[in-house]
């Protein structure tokens, strides 16, 4: 489905701010952007090496893109899609943008004013992320219904949506590794 508002936001910001350096994955966005550097799709190993090789990423509160960038290490900026603008069927990214604002290096904007004001301290964010997490020991994170398979090779739905075992299995993996309670949550 598309998401316009998304793919509008950081085009305008990345014009405004005159940053040459971002790219796009915009899959069947209406909007065309003007400035950034974009395709509708890339295939999975390509999509893979882009994230290896950005510094943050922008997307929508999807479990896949999470989870993508916690393997990757990254820090991710997430604006849910909405139900009543049709970007979704429901509204599950709400949901699951609010489970996920008090993990460290996990930056949730509700809108696209909330996105520009964030996008606009990335630095600042980018920083306070880095040192809150270099002692992190990254793994990757199984599902509790399959512990033979690693979350890398879901290609499927059930990571695009907020299910609760899949939020138990991630909060679970962050709690582990940097405990809640140590950085006051």
């Amino acid at each position: 489905m598309h998401f316009d508002r998304l793919v509008k936001c950081v085009d305008e910001w990345s014009a405004s701010r005159d940053r040459r350096d971002v790219f796009a994955q915009i899959g069947p966005s209406q909007y065309v952007p003007r400035f950034i550097k974009y395709t509708k799709f890339i295939a999975p190993l390509e999509f893979k090496q882009t994230i290896i090789r950005a510094d943050l990423i922008v997307a929508h509160a999807g479990m896949g893109s999470i989870i993508s960038a916690f393997e990757s290490g990254k820090p991710i900026f997430i604006m849910p899609r909405r139900g009543d603008f049709g970007e979704t069927r429901n509204d599950h990214q709400v949901a699951t943008a609010k489970r996920f604002a008090a993990i460290p290096s996990v930056h949730v904007a509700m809108d696209e004013r909330e996105l520009t004001e964030k996008l606009d301290h990335l630095d600042l964010l980018w920083m306070q992320d880095n040192e809150m997490l270099s002692s992190v020991n990254r793994q990757w994170v199984a599902c509790p219904y399959s512990h033979d398979k690693m979350v890398s090779t879901w290609p499927n739905a059930a990571t695009n949506v907020a299910c609760p075992h899949l939020l138990k299995a991630v909060e679970a993996f962050i709690e582990e590794k940097l405990p809640l309670n140590a950085i006051g949550l």
